[in-house]
C-alpha cells in the first residue's frame, strides 16, 4: 500500500472516531468538523475511494470503515513481510497417510503380558517386566503386528499376576479387553552368569558366560486356542588363555559376583557393555525374529471371487473357509465395486471408478469349507453384500 493511502487512511480513522462515529441515543451529536478539519476529511474520502479495489474493499465498506473508524487491516495485504500462507494439503499426502493406516488396521495386536521366573535368579532386576517391555521395544516397526503399549495391560494387573502368574482364561479376557488378536505369556527359563578357571604350565584360562532363555507361548484371542510356542536363547562368553594381567579380571569378577547383588541397572550403558547385558539383547533378537516369522500375512484367497454374502451391522459372512486355509483371526480387506461414472451432458453410463477399500473385517469363525463368520473391524456404514475381500 502507498504511503499516501497509509496516511490518509490513519487521517480518516482519527478524524472519523472522532468527528462521524455513530451515537448512541442519549447522547449529545458530535459537532460538525472544523473549518480546518473538513479537507482532510475530504481528502481521506477521495483516496479510500480510489483505494477501495486494493483493500478489497467494497465502495461502501470504504466509507464504513471511514465513519467508523475500524481498521479492515486483516484484508490488506503485508507487501513488506512476504510471508505466504502455508500451503494447504495436498491429496498425495492424504492418500499416503490413509494408506499407512489401512496397513496399520491389517496388523496381528499382540498384548505382551509378564513372564514367569523359573530360574533361580532372586536378585534385584525386574525381569517379569523388562524382557516383555524390552521385546515390545524391539517389535517397533516389525512387519505385519503391531503391540499393545505393555503398561496398558501391566496396570490391569495384580501383584501375583504381574510376576507372571495369570491364568489363561485372565490372559485371552484382558486381550478381548484392550482390542487383541493374539496374547502372549512368557517364561524365564534360565539367567545365569559361569565362570571356569584352568591353570596349566602357558598360564592356563579363564571363562565367564553369560546365558537367558525365554520360552514364549501364543494365544488366539478370539476362540483361546494355542497358536505355538518359541524358544529364545541369548549366550555371551568372554574366554582368554596364556598370561594375562590379573587386572583384566577384575571387571568380569565383579560382574560375576555381584550379579544376584548390586548388578548394573537394567538398561543403563554399564548393562548393555556387561556380558549378562550382551545376553539379553541376544535373546530378545531371536525372540523377535520368533514373533515375526510366526505372524505371517493370512493366505491368498482362491475362492472363485471372494467377498461379502450377508452383513448386519458389525458382523458379516464371506464365501472363504478351510478349503481357503484361513484361520481364526485372519484380516482382510474389504473392496467396492468402484463409483459409476456417467457422461455429465448425455448421461450415458461411461464406466466404473478403480475399486477402493471400504473397510477391515476379521474372522472369528471358520464355519466350513466355503464359509466364515467375521467381525467388521472398519467401515461398518459402508460395506454391502456381494463386496470383494482381498488378503493384504
Amino acid at each position: 500500500m502507498r504511503r499516501s493511502t497509509v496516511c490518509a487512511y490513519l487521517a480518516a480513522s482519527v478524524v472519523g472516531a472522532c468527528a462521524m462515529r455513530p451515537w448512541m441515543a442519549n447522547e449529545t451529536p458530535p459537532p460538525a468538523p472544523s473549518a480546518a478539519e473538513a479537507p482532510a476529511l475530504e481528502s481521506a474520502s477521495e483516496v479510500l475511494a480510489t483505494e477501495a479495489p486494493a483493500l478489497e474493499l467494497a465502495p461502501e465498506s470504504a466509507m464504513e470503515v471511514l465513519a467508523t473508524g475500524v481498521a479492515q487491516t486483516a484484508l490488506v495485504p503485508d507487501e513488506g513481510a512476504g510471508a505466504k500462507a502455508p500451503p494447504p494439503a495436498t491429496a498425495t499426502g492424504e492418500a499416503a497417510q490413509t494408506a499407512a493406516e489401512q496397513r496399520e488396521a491389517l496388523k496381528k495386536t499382540l498384548l505382551l503380558l509378564p513372564f514367569r521366573n523359573a530360574t533361580k535368579y532372586k536378585g534385584p532386576w525386574d525381569i517379569h517386566i523388562q524382557l516383555p517391555r524390552g521385546l515390545a521395544d524391539s517389535l517397533r516397526g516389525a512387519p505385519y503386528i503391531r503391540t499393545i503399549p505393555v503398561d496398558s495391560g501391566f496396570v490391569r494387573l495384580n501383584e501375583e499376576e504381574l510376576a507372571g502368574k495369570i491364568l489363561l482364561t485372565r490372559a485371552l479376557a484382558l486381550g478381548r479387553e484392550l482390542q487383541a488378536d493374539v496374547v502372549v505369556v512368557g517364561k524365564v527359563l534360565e539367567l545365569t552368569m559361569k565362570r571356569s578357571r584352568a591353570v596349566v604350565r602357558i598360564g592356563g584360562y579363564r571363562s565367564y558366560e553369560s546365558e537367558l532363555e525365554v520360552e514364549l507361548h501364543f494365544y488366539n484371542v478370539i476362540d483361546g486356542t494355542s497358536m505355538g510356542e518359541y524358544l529364545g536363547t541369548g549366550e555371551s562368553k568372554s574366554k582368554r588363555t596364556g598370561v594375562t594381567n590379573p587386572a583384566a579380571y577384575l571387571p568380569l569378577d565383579k560382574e560375576y559376583a555381584l550379579l544376584g547383588l548390586a548388578p548394573a541397572l537394567w538398561g543403563s550403558q554399564e548393562f548393555a557393555e556387561s556380558l549378562m547385558g550382551q545376553a539379553v539383547a541376544l535373546c530378545l533378537h531371536d525372540l523377535k525374529t520368533g514373533v515375526t516369522e510366526s505372524a505371517v500375512p493370512p493366505p491368498e484367497l482362491i475362492a472363485h471371487e471372494p467377498k461379502i454374502i450377508d452383513i448386519t451391522d458389525a458382523q458379516a459372512y464371506i464365501n472363504v473357509g478351510l478349503a481357503n486355509g484361513v484361520r481364526n483371526g485372519d484380516k482382510y480387506g474389504v473392496w467396492n465395486h468402484g463409483r459409476q461414472l456417467s457422461d455429465p451432458d448425455t448421461g450415458i453410463v461411461l464406466g466404473f471408478t478403480l475399486p477402493a477399500r471400504v473397510g477391515v473385517v476379521q474372522i472369528e469363525r471358520v464355519l466350513n469349507d466355503r464359509l466364515s463368520f467375521v467381525r467388521v473391524l472398519e467401515g461398518q456404514q459402508k460395506i454391502e453384500v456381494g463386496f470383494s475381500i482381498r488378503a493384504e
